[in-house]
This record gives C-alpha cells, structure tokens and sequence, in this order.
C-alpha cells in the first residue's frame, strides 16, 4: 500500500494533539459583571449623568440621588 507521503517506502506519520476546554470552568465574565451592575449599578462619567438629570428635569422627572 502507498501512502500519500510522496516518498515511496516511508511510513506516513500524523501527529495531533486535540485539548477540549470548558469555557464554563473559568467563569463567565459577563454573569460577574452583570451581577455587580445589579448590585452597585451601572458605572456612568459626570457628564452623562449631568445631561441625564438635565434630559429628566426637562420632563418634569426627579431623578434618583
């Protein structure tokens, strides 16, 4: 039998080395992000939240403190 080597004679050799990785086992960053949001709340520079209470005042809105 030939093999597809191109060398007649010589053996064809595979090598492979197949990891299998559990993305879970790791964490999931977005679960831990979401769940510190929940907690604290989202993160927003001085600016934003400036036009923010701006943008509710605007409306007639309190916004909160």
């Amino acid at each position: 039998m030939r093999l597809l080597t191109g060398l007649p004679g010589r053996k064809h050799r595979q090598n492979a080395l197949l990891i299998a990785v559990d993305p879970a086992a790791f964490g999931d960053p977005d679960a831990a992000v979401a769940d510190e949001r929940a907690a604290q709340g989202i993160p927003v520079t001085p600016r934003v939240w400036r036009e923010l209470t701006e943008a509710a005042e605007k409306f007639g809105l309190n916004p909160p403190a």
